[in-house]
């Protein structure tokens, strides 16, 4: 090839592709970090003619610059190709090339309103794990800041490319829940409900639950942990139970005794009729016909108390109705034996005329609505067979039904 056509050949291509390298020109850059200013500064700068920088940055609308030493603030982190083409000694132009990497900011989880509960201090952590150097309002350089102050305080975080992450926090007050679950106490009982005063956001009590009250059924102490929006309280109760005996049947008999049969409550049991005068028999004896109440009560003095129950003649210990008419306005509805209910064991039995068994039940069922499996049967005359279970004879006869 000819020597200066070959000259030609290299004019012509450098001309037009320009020149991507040089000797004669570089820049660099000031600031690497996304919402940062980033300052670009080139050398030579006198002998520029005109210069177009391009920072890569498509999506911004402020991309290209004519200034010699631009700045530019990259919205985003990432690599950019920043292109920029170089006028000089009137004829002469170049384009330079390089790759930067923006980074992000260092990362601070830290709400902007964060509450302080009244008499109590907050800490506020900023950890980052790039972070090289904190800064706090108070000029301390710890990852954690503790303070009981009320309002906006700051801090500023610097990573290891020294990009920093600035943020004002405001710290209001907030009340702590006020909470009550009773006094300290000492009951005859053998559980006990503790409840909070009102509704809270969310419940611990020392047993593990999480509702608003509890059932115990120890003596001992009991504390509840609630929180409302912002702030945690505690209220502690110590319950003292006393155990409390449980009367489980009282059996009259027909000669004028009762038995009584009852369980738990503190040591030797005691029984009484008059809550006066107590033995640690069960048995009573020979007692007069009228109304009584049975009572109970253990070491620790706590008792209980039966329902009012009758000793009768036993000439008039039941009362057999002949008749009764179901029709459902409420009056003689029930065929019903009176005083039956104090024989819980007694079994009754109704047939028909044909001797077909139509009801059976115990004493201390209320009595027979004139129905056969749910069925309503007509008019007529119905057999009975009662046996009280107390060596006496057995009691039968006829009812007449009517509807």
């Amino acid at each position: 090839m000819n020597k200066n056509f070959f000259l030609l050949f290299l004019c012509i291509f450098f001309n037009f592709y320009k020149i991507t390298y040089s000797q004669v020109f570089d820049f660099n850059i000031d600031g690497i970090c996304i919402n940062s200013i980033s300052r670009f500064n080139i050398n030579n700068e006198e002998i520029i003619d005109n210069i177009l920088w391009n920072f890569g940055d498509i999506n911004s609308s402020e991309n290209f610059s004519t200034e010699k030493n631009p700045t530019h603030t990259y919205k985003n982190y990432g690599e950019f190709l920043i292109e920029v083409e170089i006028f000089y000694n009137d004829t002469m132009s170049e384009i330079l090339q390089k790759t930067i990497l923006i980074y992000n900011l260092p990362e601070i989880n830290l709400p902007l309103d964060t509450a302080v509960c009244e008499n109590e201090t907050i800490t506020l952590n900023a950890f980052y794990e790039n972070a090289t150097y904190y800064l706090w309002e108070d000029g301390t350089n710890l990852p954690y800041f503790t303070t009981d102050k009320i309002g906006n305080t700051w801090v500023e975080v610097t990573d290891i490319n020294s990009c920093k992450a600035f943020i004002n926090i405001n710290i209001f007050l907030a009340k702590k829940p006020e909470i009550f679950i009773g006094d300290d106490r000492t009951l005859c009982a053998n559980h006990y409900n503790i409840t909070t005063n009102m509704e809270f956001d969310s419940y611990l009590w020392s047993n593990g639950e999480t509702s608003r009250n509890i059932e115990v059924y120890n003596s001992g102490e009991y504390f509840a942990i609630v929180k409302n929006k912002y702030c945690y309280n505690s209220d502690t109760i110590n319950l003292n139970l006393k155990a409390v005996p449980k009367i489980e049947k009282i059996d009259i008999s027909r000669n004028k005794e009762i038995h009584i049969k009852a369980s738990g409550g503190m040591g030797i049991l005691k029984y009484s009729l008059n809550n006066i005068d107590f033995q640690e028999s069960p048995s009573f004896y020979n007692l007069k016909y009228g109304d009584y109440y049975v009572f109970v009560k253990g070491e620790n003095d706590c008792q209980i108390s039966s329902n009012n129950f009758k000793i009768i003649d036993s000439d008039i210990s039941v009362k057999i109705p002949s008749a009764f008419t179901p029709n459902g306005d409420g009056i003689n509805d029930i065929w019903k034996i009176e005083f039956i209910g104090f024989y819980p064991e007694a079994e009754i039995k109704i047939f028909d005329r044909f001797g077909k068994l139509l009801v059976k039940y115990k004493g201390d069922y209320i009595g027979w609505d004139g129905n056969y499996q749910g069925e309503k049967i007509p008019s007529g005359t119905y057999w009975y067979i009662i046996d009280i279970k107390d060596k006496t004879k057995i009691r039968t006869g006829y009812i007449t039904l009517i509807r």
